[in-house]
């Protein structure tokens, strides 16, 4: 792994984990909060990670054309928060390289979080040409791991 991009990093506990996780990688951190992203900064520096920790301000979808391409893309609790999750998927199949992984958590069967909107994370990779490699649900939370079908492109 060269390059994750962690989507709606909030304050960077999943962004530092990454990073600690791939210790090779260059983890971008991207929020839609400048307050969100300073708290990105300040724990990588105290983490020692601030070499390979970047952040970048972005509303998505919309957001993500500058960016280089990631090997993984991480968008934990992400999808529900966002105002069209299909072209937010379509923007994210475009920053993957070619095989590249979307790791996708999202509340699931079971959970308790009535107040929190819910989407059919599976049912929408489906919907948007990624193909689900791998599911686990546990505490009411589902983790998806897809890759873009092969058949599209990935412009």
């Amino acid at each position: 792994m060269k390059r994750i991009i962690d989507v709606g990093s909030g304050s960077g506990v999943g962004t530092c984990e990454l990073a600690l996780r791939f210790p090779h990688a260059h983890v971008v951190a991207v929020d839609a909060s400048e307050a969100m992203l300073g708290r990105v900064s300040q724990r990588s520096r105290e983490l020692r990670l601030a070499d390979r920790v970047s952040t970048h301000l972005a509303e998505l979808p919309g957001g993500l054309p500058q960016l280089a391409p990631a090997d993984i893309v991480f968008a934990s609790m992400f999808l529900h928060h966002t105002p069209d999750a299909d072209e937010a998927l379509r923007e994210l199949r475009r920053v993957l390289v070619p095989d590249g992984l979307l790791v996708v958590i999202e509340h699931g069967p079971g959970s308790t979080n009535d107040h929190v909107p819910r989407i059919d994370a599976v049912a929408a990779l489906a919907a948007n040409n990624y193909d689900v490699i791998g599911e686990r649900v546990s505490s009411g939370r589902s983790l998806i791991v897809a890759r873009a079908a092969s058949n599209q492109d990935f412009v």
